[in-house]
C-alpha cells in the first residue's frame, strides 16, 4: 500500500470532518453511477449527452443542498425524540424539495423540455426525499457509532490509566514493603552481634583463645549467610531450621550446659514455605529471657507440624513466662524481635496468619505461628 494512502487511512480515521466529506463524495458520487445505470441507460440504449450530463450534475447540486443537515442535526441532538422528528421531517421535506425543482429547471433548460411541473413533479419530488431521509438516517447511524467509538476510547483510556497508576502505586507499595522488610531483618542482627562481641571479649579475656577461635568461624558462617539470603524470599522451614543450628551453635558456646535445644519437626512441615530468618528472634527472645537469667539455664523446644491447609510453628522454653499475650502489648525494654516479628507476618501475610504468646502450664513461654502452608518453589 503507498504510503501517501495510508496517511490518508491514518488522517481519516481521526478526522470526523474528513469522514464526513470523503463521505458525501461517495455517497453523491454512488448516487449519480446507480442512476445512470439503472435509470439512464435502462430507458434510453443510446442516450443523449445532455441527459448523462444531468444525471452527473444533479449529485453536486443535492450535496450542496445537503450541507445545512449536518450543522442543523448536531444542533438538535440532544432535542427530545418528538421535537428531533418534526425538525427532521422538515429539513427533509424542504430539501428535497429544493433538489427536485433544481434539478427539473435544469432538465428542462438542458433538454428544452416544458411542463414538466404540471406533469411529473410527484415523479422527481418522491425519489429526492427517498434520498434525504437515507441521507438523514446514515448520518444518525454513523454520528451515533462515532459517539459510541469515541466513548469507548476514553473508557480504554481511563482504564489504562487506572491500571497505570494501580502498577506505579502497587510498585510504590511493593517498594515501601520491600523496605520495611529490610529495616525489621537487620534490626535484629546488631543486637546477635552485641551479645556475641561481648561473649568474644569475655573468652579472651579468660585466656579461652581456641573457644574464641572457633566462636569467631561460627559468627562469621553465621554473618554471611544472614548477608547472602534475602529478606523477601520465603526458604523451607528446614533450612530455615539449617540456619538457626548455625546461631544456636554460637550461643552453645556462651551457655556451654545451660543451653539444650529440641526439635520436633514432621517431613511435611520441613517442606513448607517460611520467611528467611523468622525463628531467630525469637530464639534470641528466648535465650534472653529464659536461659540467660537462670543459673541452670533451661531447654528451648521447636516444634513444626503442618494442620489441615496451615503450617504450625511453636518456639517454647522453660523460663518464667510472660505477662502480656501479644507482643504488642510488650511493656517497654522487653526488645524488638517478637515485634519485628509480627510486623513482618503482618507485611507478608496480611490477615491471613496467627502469632500469639502464651504461659506453659509447668512453666516457660509458648510462641505459635500459624500461615497458610506453601512449598517453595524451586529456582531454575
Amino acid at each position: 500500500m503507498p504510503m501517501s494512502l495510508k496517511n490518508f487511512i491514518k488522517q481519516l480515521s481521526k478526522s470526523r470532518h474528513l469522514q464526513y466529506w470523503f463521505l458525501q463524495f461517495v455517497g453523491w458520487t454512488g448516487l449519480a453511477i446507480y442512476t445512470l445505470l439503472s435509470l439512464t441507460l435502462y430507458y434510453q440504449a443510446n442516450p443523449e449527452w445532455k441527459h448523462i450530463a444531468h444525471t452527473f450534475l444533479q449529485s453536486p447540486l443535492g450535496l450542496i443542498i445537503s450541507l445545512p443537515l449536518r450543522p442543523l442535526y448536531l444542533r438538535i441532538w440532544h432535542w427530545s425524540l418528538m421535537a428531533r422528528l418534526l425538525v427532521v421531517s422538515l429539513a427533509v421535506l424542504v430539501c428535497a424539495f429544493i433538489w427536485t425543482v433544481t434539478r427539473m429547471l435544469l432538465f428542462m433548460w438542458m433538454a428544452d423540455a416544458e411542463g414538466l411541473f404540471q406533469s411529473d413533479f410527484g415523479g422527481w419530488f418522491f425519489p429526492g426525499m427517498f434520498v434525504y431521509l437515507s441521507w438523514t438516517l446514515l448520518f444518525y447511524c454513523i454520528h451515533y457509532y462515532q459517539l459510541q467509538q469515541e466513548e469507548h476510547l476514553i473508557a480504554v483510556d481511563l482504564a489504562a490509566q487506572r491500571q497505570e497508576e494501580y502498577l506505579k502505586r502497587l510498585k510504590a507499595e511493593t517498594i515501601a514493603k520491600e523496605a520495611q522488610l529490610k529495616m525489621l531483618r537487620y534490626q535484629i542482627n546488631p543486637h546477635f552481634l552485641f551479645n556475641t562481641l561481648n561473649a568474644i571479649k569475655g573468652l579472651v579475656y579468660l585466656k579461652e583463645n581456641d573457644v574464641a577461635a572457633d566462636m569467631i568461624l561460627r559468627l562469621s558462617t553465621f554473618l554471611r549467610y544472614s548477608l547472602e539470603s534475602n529478606p523477601l524470599l520465603n526458604i523451607s522451614l528446614e533450612k530455615e531450621v539449617e540456619s538457626l543450628k548455625v546461631y544456636l551453635d554460637i550461643e552453645v558456646v556462651r551457655f556451654a550446659e545451660r543451653l539444650k535445644v529440641e526439635y520436633k519437626i514432621t517431613d511435611k512441615a520441613k517442606k513448607a514455605s517460611v520467611p528467611s530468618m523468622i525463628l531467630q528472634p525469637i530464639v534470641e527472645n528466648a535465650i534472653k529471657y529464659a536461659i540467660a537469667p537462670s543459673e541452670n539455664g533451661g531447654t528451648i523446644e521447636i516444634k513444626g507440624w503442618v494442620d489441615d491447609t496451615f503450617l504450625c510453628i511453636a518456639v517454647c522454653d522453660d523460663g518464667p513466662g510472660i505477662g502480656f499475650t501479644t507482643p504488642a502489648d510488650k511493656p517497654e525494654g522487653c526488645g524488638v524481635g517478637l515485634q519485628n516479628t509480627q510486623e513482618r507476618l503482618v507485611t507478608l501475610y496480611e490477615d491471613d496468619y496467627q502469632f500469639t504468646l502464651s504461659n506453659k502450664a509447668g512453666g516457660g513461654l509458648r510462641v505459635y505461628i500459624r500461615v497458610p502452608y506453601q512449598t517453595v518453589v524451586a529456582s531454575s
